[in-house]
This record gives C-alpha cells, structure tokens and sequence, in this order.
C-alpha cells in the first residue's frame, strides 16, 4: 500500500455552543470527537459509505492512541475544517495524521494538529486483522 496515495478526508464542521467551556473556548475533549465525526460524515457524504457497511461486515476500528498539539484556541462557534487521511496502513495498524483549522475565509489558522492511531478489528472475535482489501479504496485512491 506504500505505492497509494492517500486519499484526503476534509469536512467543514460547526462548531456548537454545547461544544464550547465556561471560557468560550472549545474544550479540548472535544476535538478527537470534531476529527472522528467527520471522518465518519466524509465516508457517508463523498464515499456513500455509512457504519453499517463496515458493521456487516464485521470490520471496526479501535483508536488506540491519540497524539494532539493545540495550537491556538477555537473561539465562540465558527465553522471549522477538519483534514485527515490514512498516512500508513500495517497490518492492523492505521497512522491518521489530522488537522483542524479555520475556514479559508478566516485565514486558514490551524487549531490543532495531530496523530490517531487505529487497529483494524474483526467484530466477531473482537481481535485485530489486516486492513481487508476491500477497505483500501475507502483510505487510499
């Protein structure tokens, strides 16, 4: 899978005032959930791929780690881009490096930044798998 370029998830996402802390500020558990969520609403807007075909499947993915430097604090309730992609697919192991960032409008200042690392599970032993080849075109083009 070396030889695939990896195939970029960007999604504008709102940010909501249950969202924000008692500062104004979006709390910091809330980003893995901005980069998850539209990781999810990419496969189902651009790639007409929604949960249940990965739950039928019985293929699932597990994030295991998470690295995030916040770069500059999300303000009030903009609209912001989130940017993604399967950098290495191991075995069972996914590398997703992330971005988030204002809309282009605003000057593209980056929010945060960073790491997510996935295992590629089998649902019915609840174990780790290879990537299944049939999931490659939904990371990589």
């Amino acid at each position: 899978m070396s030889n695939r370029k990896p195939l970029v998830y960007e999604t504008t996402v709102p940010i909501r005032f249950g969202d924000l802390d008692p500062y104004g500020h979006v709390g910091a558990h809330e980003y893995l959930g901005f980069v998850v969520g539209s990781r999810w609403q990419y496969a189902q807007d651009v790639l007409k791929a929604s949960p249940n075909v990965f739950m039928e499947k019985q293929v699932g993915f597990y994030m295991n780690r998470s690295e995030i430097d916040y770069v500059r604090p999300i303000v009030g309730t903009p609209t912001v881009v989130v940017k993604s992609h399967v950098e290495s697919a191991t075995g069972s192991k996914l590398e997703v490096p992330f971005s988030i960032e204002s809309t282009p409008d605003k000057g593209s200042k980056v929010f945060a930044k960073g790491l997510l690392h996935f295992v590629v599970m089998d649902l019915k032993t609840m174990r780790p798998q290879d990537l299944p080849a049939w999931v490659e075109p939904y990371f990589f083009q």
